[in-house]
């Protein structure tokens, strides 16, 4: 069994005990030899683990006595929440949203950086939230990407939680891409839509979000052909409010034949700037081509209701601080990983018969 396994074992072990009831506040626990001798590990394995827990605020060491028990009933309350997104556009902030909710409530000091798709960026971000005290950590990591500092940190116990993105390594909280693809498709073959075009993003995102498309359109025995898909550079910016901000993209979607008669668009800011170009152009939606989007934020970027999927952003935001919490007095090895189901939103740009369907939306 590796050094790295029988300090975990020990930080489980004394979690239980803590947590049993068997020790109050000021109590002493056992000493580094006599717990080194009942859990047969080496005294090192012992004072690893007991450091964590003082790094953690549930035990002191005191001079000739030993480690004295902490009252860990209110940690919480002390914690302070490292938080790292990628950027500030609206899909971080409907994250930040749900994060904020529970910290708040739960009177949890936090801090929050942006890391920009850096991963040295990541890691010098996380090397200054230690250095002021910092308790746990909210990330979504650059994509792809892995931090050998973040994995250090949550091998020795440090409460760390993953957003959006699953990673077999941590505790994580995430919402499933290919799904939310999949819907649109589904969505696009139940409504007769024959020859969609696909603008996506080229990351680890864009391409699941794009199979999941792909998958739905299969299982109707329709094949998205290749010249049908638009990659988009990872690091593009997306600013709604430059003019030439997805003219390239419009451009494309002219030029096909036949005409695309539907259009999804890896998020709802592209969604919102298609819609735009198509409208400069003297294109319909959705008499003449249909929009659909994902992450239910285009009600903030237009008045016109394009269908999305809801991918659960706020509501993993609210899922992981919670858990973070949970991680500041109830130490586990066994990870948490939540997939939070996608929903479709069904709006105007996706329904041919829109003055009827906007007539029935003002009447209820």
């Amino acid at each position: 069994m590796s050094a790295k396994h029988l300090h975990q074992e020990v930080l489980v072990y004394l979690d239980q005990l803590i947590r049993s009831g068997k020790y109050q506040p000021g109590d002493v626990l056992p000493s580094d030899i006599d717990l080194a001798s009942q859990r047969k590990v080496s005294v090192a394995t012992v004072r690893r683990a007991y450091s964590e827990l003082v790094t953690r605020g549930w035990v002191r060491r005191v001079k000739k006595r030993g480690t004295v028990l902490n009252d860990i009933s209110s940690l919480h309350t002390k914690a302070k929440v490292g938080i790292i997104l990628t950027n500030e556009s609206i899909s971080y902030l409907k994250l930040m949203m749900g994060i904020t909710k529970v910290l708040s409530s739960k009177s949890v000091s936090y801090f929050c950086h942006y890391h920009h798709d850096r991963m040295g960026k990541v890691e010098e971000l996380v090397r200054e939230f230690l250095k002021n005290g910092c308790t746990g950590l909210l990330v979504t990591l650059p994509s792809p990407g892995e931090s050998n500092l973040i994995l250090r940190l949550h091998t020795e116990g440090f409460p760390i939680v993953l957003m959006t993105r699953k990673n077999s390594n941590f505790h994580c909280i995430y919402h499933d891409d290919h799904k939310c693809g999949f819907l649109i498709g589904q969505h696009f073959q139940e409504n007769g839509i024959s020859h969609p075009a696909v603008i996506y993003r080229d990351n680890q995102v864009g391409l699941e979000r794009l199979y999941g498309f792909r998958e739905a359109m299969a299982l109707n025995g329709k094949t998205l052909q290749s010249n049908r898909a638009l990659s988009v550079p990872y690091q593009k910016q997306q600013k709604l409010d430059d003019p030439d901000f997805c003219r390239r993209e419009t451009d494309w979607l002219l030029k096909l034949e036949p005409f695309p008669d539907g259009i999804f668009a890896f998020n709802d800011t592209y969604a919102a700037a298609i819609y735009h170009n198509l409208l400069h152009r003297g294109i319909r939606v959705p008499d003449q081509i249909a929009i659909a989007g994902i992450d239910n934020t285009a009600a903030t970027l237009l008045p016109f209701p394009i269908t999305s999927v809801e991918n659960g952003l706020e509501t993993i935001g609210a899922e992981s601080a919670k858990l973070l919490i949970s991680l500041h007095t109830n130490f586990t090895t066994e990870l948490v990983q939540k997939a939070i189901e996608p929903t479709l939103q069904i709006r105007l740009s996706t329904n041919k018969n829109s003055q009827k369907y906007y007539n029935h939306l003002t009447q209820s």
